[in-house]
C-alpha cells in the first residue's frame, strides 16, 4: 500500500515539475508568436471573405452574360447594351413636384436644334449644371430588350431615357468634338 502511495506521489511530482519547466521569457515569446499566427489567420479569413464576395459577384456577372447571349425570339426582340452619354443644352432647372415641390431636381434640356425634354438629375447632379450651358450626361450601362426594328432605326435619347429607365450617373462639360448633332448613347447587340 505504501508503495502505491509512493508511486502516485512521485508521478504527481514529475507531472507538476514538468509544468513549471518554461520560463517567463519563453512564455512571452511563444505568446507573441501565437498572437502573430492568430493575426495572420484573421487576415487570411478576411481575404477569404473578400475572395468569396468577389467570386459571388463574378458568378452573378457570368449569369448576366449568359442571359445576354440569349436572343429573345418573341416579337423580334433582341438584347441591347445601352451605354455612353448624350450632349444637350440645359434650358431650365425645375422642381420635381411629386418629390420636392420647391427644390430643383430636374432639367429641361434639348439637343442642338431639337425639341426640349425633361431629365431627372437629383440633388448631386443638379448642383453641377447651370442654365444656358451645354453638358454631356453619362448614363449607367444597361442591358435591355428592344424590338429589332427600333434597334435598326437608332437612338432617340428623349424616348430611351424614360422607356428604359436609364439613370444618369455623371455630368461634364463636352469636348469640342462632342458639340453639335451627334448623339453618343451607344447601342450594341449583346453577344
Amino acid at each position: 500500500m505504501k508503495k502505491k502511495y509512493f508511486i502516485i506521489i512521485v508521478a504527481l511530482f514529475v507531472i507538476l515539475s514538468g509544468c513549471n519547466n518554461i520560463s517567463k521569457s519563453e512564455y512571452d515569446n511563444l505568446n507573441g508568436k501565437y498572437n502573430a499566427v492568430v493575426a495572420h489567420r484573421d487576415e487570411l479569413a478576411d481575404e477569404i471573405r473578400d475572395l468569396e464576395a468577389e467570386n459571388h459577384k463574378l458568378e452573378v456577372e457570368l449569369e448576366q452574360v449568359k442571359q445576354l447571349n440569349e436572343v429573345s425570339d418573341e416579337k423580334g426582340m433582341v438584347k441591347v447594351v445601352l451605354s455612353g452619354g448624350f450632349t444637350v443644352t440645359v434650358h431650365s432647372l425645375i422642381p420635381n413636384y411629386a418629390i420636392h415641390p420647391e427644390r430643383p431636381l430636374c432639367a429641361v434640356v434639348s439637343h442642338f436644334q431639337g425639341s426640349p425634354f425633361v431629365i431627372y438629375l437629383g440633388d448631386e447632379l443638379i448642383s453641377q449644371v447651370e442654365e444656358g450651358k451645354t453638358y454631356v450626361f453619362e448614363i449607367e450601362r444597361k442591358v435591355v430588350d428592344m424590338y429589332q426594328d427600333q434597334y435598326q432605326k437608332g437612338v432617340v435619347t428623349e424616348a430611351l431615357i424614360p422607356l428604359y429607365n436609364l439613370r444618369i450617373t455623371s455630368v461634364r462639360l463636352p469636348n469640342e468634338d462632342e458639340l453639335g448633332l451627334g448623339d453618343t448613347i451607344n447601342m450594341t447587340l449583346a453577344d
